[in-house]
């Protein structure tokens, strides 16, 4: 699996963790992450940084003082990926369209009312069929409509 691969996969979990597909508080999730490759081997890290877009993140967020402190290669290599994915996932969350947030979580936006659903709540019977993009309670109040509709036709 690339790092590309490995930032989309973290990108994906963080955004069924999240309470909404349109949450955009992710940011304790993207440093839990972070964290973790963060402490990978010092052959991981390199490679995390000769993939990353962001190798710069840790100066673009620390200024001069980035590397203060650091004692050792591996904690220059640490806190440079932190940053790095940090700024990656934070990027691919934020070019991610709602569409695909929602493809993510297995939800859909209802029709009528527009909130999230389960796409599980779609029954086979309903699938394909007109109303199927509708939430639980709107396809009910759709389908009383439909029964009133055929009771006025009769």
């Amino acid at each position: 699996m690339t790092y590309r691969d490995e930032i989309e996969c973290s990108a994906e979990e963080i955004v069924k963790a999240l309470d909404s597909y349109d949450d955009t508080d992710w940011n304790d999730q993207v440093a839990e992450t972070a964290d973790s490759y963060a402490g990978h081997s010092t052959s991981d890290l390199h490679g995390y940084i000769s993939s990353s877009r962001n190798t710069n993140a840790v100066y673009d967020q620390m200024g001069a003082d980035a590397m203060s402190g650091v004692d050792s290669h591996w904690k220059a290599m640490s806190r440079t990926v932190y940053f790095a994915v940090s700024q990656d996932l934070n990027d691919f969350l934020s070019d991610m369209t709602d569409e695909r947030k929602l493809q993510v979580r297995g939800e859909k936006l209802c029709e009528d009312c527009g909130e999230p659903f389960p796409e599980k709540d779609i029954s086979d019977e309903r699938l394909g069929r007109e109303g199927d993009e509708l939430c639980e309670g709107c396809h009910e109040d759709w389908q009383e409509d439909q029964e009133d509709k055929e009771e006025d036709e009769e």
